[in-house]
């Protein structure tokens, strides 16, 4: 294999693994890229290019949480000017204080739209009666502020959960052909259409058959694109190997792989072929050795066979006559 069809692979590979991704989700953790106590607030940003989709998918156990509150904020921005982006939250699931006044313990809070924030969301989300709030940025910049209070020890153990999908959207066009509105505008690409995950707006969720689908499966959409992702790097790793490999080999055996595709050495001739075949030297009559024809080999002894078996002639049966 030469460096051309090498490199051809190479694309035909990197070519794969984008279709592959197409259509699917990134992945953001929260706890993974923010973190903070009481008096600590970190900020992270995260560009989302055009066509994309990310997924916010996070969960905390209570018994496991620091003593100190967990607070940060991260910034969202398209990577295209004229892109906008929906913020959908399709399942939430917080602590209120317990002082009787329903203060959130933890809760969310976004700013969108150049400059609309919300209050501090810690609702529950995800049911008949609140199925899913969503957000919309037509700026294409949106901030969430997270915050999850700090762990107490005579505290019970309890499970809580945010999931939220961020989708950018444009003007309607081949790629983008899905309509989150009545009026043709707000296009989403068609990969995110009936996908079991909300990304348009609420209340229509015009993309899905109710505003309830999404938060059923966006633990599911979330372990298919890592699964995705993962098969396709690793086929390319060992496609890489195995192509580096035989191109180590080729090199090292070159000699080897010579000699064993030159052919076989010339034969000398055999020596009867010497015999009959042979070049005098310079001035010498050249003298050619022809088989003798088998039917004119034969017939002297045939004549003489026949001369045997003849009968005798009358004159010597009767010498008198």
């Amino acid at each position: 294999m030469n460096f051309i069809e090498f490199l051809t692979l190479i694309l035909a590979l990197t070519h794969l693994i984008d279709n592959a991704l197409s259509g699917e989700y990134r992945q953001f953790n929260f706890t993974s890229n923010c973190r903070g106590g009481s008096d600590v607030f970190q900020q992270k940003i995260l560009f989302l290019e055009q066509g994309k989709a990310a997924l916010v998918n996070q969960s905390w156990n209570t018994k496991y949480l620091p003593l100190d509150d967990i607070q940060c904020m991260v910034m969202i921005n398209t990577t295209t000017r004229y892109s906008g982006l929906f913020a959908v939250i399709q399942k939430l699931n917080f602590r209120t204080k317990s002082n009787g006044k329903s203060e959130c313990r933890d809760y969310v809070q976004i700013k969108y739209g150049g400059g609309d924030k919300t209050g501090k969301i810690c609702e529950e989300i995800g049911t008949e009666r609140t199925p899913a709030m969503s957000f919309n940025s037509p700026t294409g910049e949106m901030s969430i502020q997270l915050h999850i209070g700090g762990r107490k020890a005579e505290e019970v153990e309890e499970f809580i959960e945010i999931s939220m999908v961020l989708t950018t959207y444009r003007d309607c066009d081949d790629s983008f052909a899905f309509s989150c509105f009545r009026n043709n505008t707000g296009c989403i690409p068609m990969e995110y259409y009936r996908d079991s995950v909300v990304n348009c707006d609420t209340p229509l969720c015009a993309d899905e058959v109710s505003c309830l689908v999404g938060q059923q499966s966006v633990v599911r959409k979330t372990l298919n694109s890592s699964n995705i992702a993962l098969s396709a790097i690793t086929s390319f790793i060992f496609t890489a190997l195995g192509v580096g490999g035989c191109l180590w080999c080729c090199w090292k055996y070159r000699y080897c792989l010579e000699e064993c595709f030159a052919g076989p050495p010339p034969t000398m001739a055999t020596s009867t072929d010497q015999q009959t075949n042979t070049v005098p030297s310079q001035g010498a009559p050249i003298e050619l050795q022809l088989p003798q024809s088998p039917s004119l080999a034969q017939q002297p002894s045939q004549s003489r066979q026949e001369d045997k078996d003849l009968p005798p002639s009358y004159d010597t049966l009767f010498p008198d006559k």
